[in-house]
């Protein structure tokens, strides 16, 4: 891993992005202009609106990072200043229950409303969350409290467990999708050192198991511990599909996310996975790691990552306006294929065949490459929604 120190203070404006970010032109699929000019926007792009001021609050960051090159003693640092919008925390529990937001493969089909329509409790003890998780009635389940050694806990399905505040957490246990569940919404919690079921922090596996939306949650590990005492960050396996993953922070640990259960489980073809807006930061690999199935991953932030995205048994994944910083392998093909769009390498490669899917099935809006860091940090994580 390239040693990496990262350092944020308050600075001045987002005009400096411009001059710090070098945009890259990558080759698209079919559907995209092949090869798009460093900095294009291209015919199919979006951008963001700003949200209303009487809930946003504006912080300007400076993110300095210094790295040793490997094999030298030669030190090079990089800064990027940074101006985010985000919204002020909500500690109010009857916020944040809705699909309101949820864009990506968990819209298709018969989409992700998670509990919207049932009645709504607020838990502070394991047993109590349990209990409130379980069986398909529509809830919305709000987390009060910082949970530890809960084991292994399962979510019935048309349920959204959202934390409430800053605090909600889940320490040394994990969750469970399974067993064909369907419309669930996790959202707002803080998840450390994963234990239980799987080892992973969220396991969303088995046939029938669909449109699952994790939104606005904090994923962290210790990486100075073995790398198979704590598992996966989230884990999609054994035909799961239909998920979105979007607005995380992923840090300090080995294994981000795994799709698809082995190089010999062809059957998770099935899966589709949207990852968008998320942020990367000292992780070892995965994210994600995809094999057979399909996915779509788009305006993340990848800084100090070992072995980043790896497209391995014929997967096909659509990756488009990523920022990558501190990475020697951006995208690495082990039999997957990748359609790559206006991605910023940040001097990093990417060894992939072009592949087949280009065009996602539902509606969704980017960011420009060169406005990834100045909309995600400081809006990724908990307290945020």
């Amino acid at each position: 891993m390239v040693n990496v120190t990262t350092l944020v203070a308050f600075a001045f404006t987002v005009a400096s992005v411009n001059a710090q970010v070098a945009l890259y032109g990558q080759c698209g699929g079919q559907g995209y202009s092949q090869c798009l000019p460093g900095g294009s926007s291209g015919s199919t792009i979006k951008t963001t609106t700003t949200k209303a001021a009487s809930t946003i609050k504006t912080t300007t960051t400076k993110v300095a990072t210094t790295t040793v090159a490997p094999g030298t003693t030669t030190r090079r640092t990089t800064t990027t200043t940074v101006t985010t919008n985000s919204p002020n925390p909500t500690t109010n529990p009857s916020s944040g229950g809705s699909a309101a937001g949820v864009v990506g493969f968990a819209t298709v089909g018969s989409g992700c409303s998670g509990g919207a329509g049932g009645s709504s409790v607020t838990v502070s003890s394991a047993s109590a969350l349990q209990a409130a998780l379980s069986g398909d009635t529509p809830r919305i389940v709000y987390l009060n409290a910082a949970i530890s050694n809960a084991g292994n806990l399962t979510i019935g399905s048309n349920k959204s467990l959202i934390g409430v505040g800053t605090s909600a957490s889940l320490d040394k246990s994990s969750l469970s999708v399974r067993y064909g569940t369907k419309n669930v919404i996790i959202r707002n919690i803080k998840f450390t050192l994963c234990t239980g079921g799987d080892n992973d922090c969220i396991t969303i596996k088995d046939p029938g198991t669909s449109n699952v939306w994790v939104d606005h949650c904090d994923f962290s590990g210790d990486m100075n511990a073995n790398k198979d005492i704590y598992d996966g960050l989230i884990d999609v396996t054994r035909e799961a599909t239909l998920i979105t993953i979007s607005y995380n922070k992923f840090h300090n640990h080995h294994k981000a996310l795994l799709f698809g259960s082995s190089s010999s489980a062809k059957e998770d073809v099935a899966i589709k996975v949207t990852v968008h807006h998320n942020y990367f930061t000292n992780i070892g690999s995965r994210t994600p790691s995809i094999r057979f199935g399909t996915t779509h991953v788009y305006n993340n932030f990848y800084d100090d990552v070992e072995s980043c995205i790896n497209v391995r048994d014929g997967s096909q994944n659509l990756i488009e306006r990523n920022v990558f910083r501190n990475i020697n392998k951006d995208v690495r093909a082990d039999g997957g294929y990748c359609n790559l769009v206006d991605n910023d390498l940040g001097g990093g490669s990417v060894d992939c065949a072009t592949g087949s899917f280009s065009k996602p099935p539902y509606s969704y809006t980017t960011d420009s490459t060169a406005a990834v860091l100045s909309n995600l940090i400081g809006s990724v994580g908990v307290g945020k929604i």
